[in-house]
């Protein structure tokens, strides 16, 4: 976080062996875009600019919501219709309850979620951005969210982060809020990890744009845990359909 003096050497340290591509997000830690076809995946640092306290707390923090904001307006642009994921490594949902500042929906960031959903569904709502998707981990479990952006908007969060400390197969938590699907990990040698795999299909031509994304959550690389039906696009919009 910001009271962390040492930040700006861990981080050029992390990026001499872990190749983040540098799109000019540096300056919000390990912040980066992963970019494939029509789909662009933004990474975001929740840790780099962290302030769980002070005048203006900030989990992400303005300025880097704000030059992703920009940078998919850019591509849009430049490029077409997109599909933008965003990832964390804190979960985006308001119903996780996640304490001591760690989830976006403490009530501390509110100033700052409020302003960054308002900013991504205005874009939905314009078409800058065709289909939006959220990434997260840190909850030691498979889990769906439908992520609620207001004014009739929202998002599917796909969570997978059993590696450490995970939960077993038989621990899940109930569908209720904005979650729609849970599940552990499979147990296999005394030990529990998961995986997941997105797949975004593009192929379909314009105007249309039927577009689909669908996650499979996975044990190991050659079969499936459990498969989430595809989410289709509705009015720029993915909804979880399982």
């Amino acid at each position: 976080g910001t009271d962390f003096p040492d930040a700006a050497s861990i981080r050029d340290e992390y990026l001499r062996y872990w190749g983040n591509p540098d799109v000019g997000l540096k300056e919000f830690g390990l912040a980066t875009r992963v970019s494939y076809g029509r789909a662009d995946l933004y990474i975001m640092d929740g840790r780099f600019c962290r302030n769980k306290g002070g005048p203006v707390p900030a989990l992400f923090s303005v300025a880097q919501c704000k030059r992703v904001l920009a940078e998919i307006d850019s591509r849009h642009s430049r490029l077409g219709p997109r599909i933008c994921g965003l990832a964390s490594g804190s979960v985006w949902n308001a119903t996780s309850a996640h304490g001591n500042g760690e989830g976006y929906n403490d009530p501390r960031y509110a100033p700052e979620r409020k302003f960054f959903f308002k900013e991504l569904r205005t874009r939905m709502d314009a078409g800058i951005i065709t289909g939006l998707f959220f990434l997260s981990g840190d909850i030691h479990r498979h889990e769906v969210f439908e992520v609620s952006l207001g004014g009739d908007r929202g998002a599917p969060e796909f969570v997978s982060s059993p590696l450490a400390a995970p939960h077993s197969d038989t621990s899940t938590n109930s569908i209720t809020g904005e979650r729609k699907f849970s599940q552990g990990a499979d147990r296999e040698d005394g030990i529990y990890a998961g995986f997941a795999m997105v797949t975004i299909d593009t192929s379909a031509p314009e105007p249309n744009k039927n577009w689909t994304l669908s996650i499979d959550y996975r044990r190991h690389a050659e079969g499936p845990l459990s498969v989430c039906d595809q989410s289709t696009r509705c009015s720029h919009q993915f909804k979880f359909t399982h």
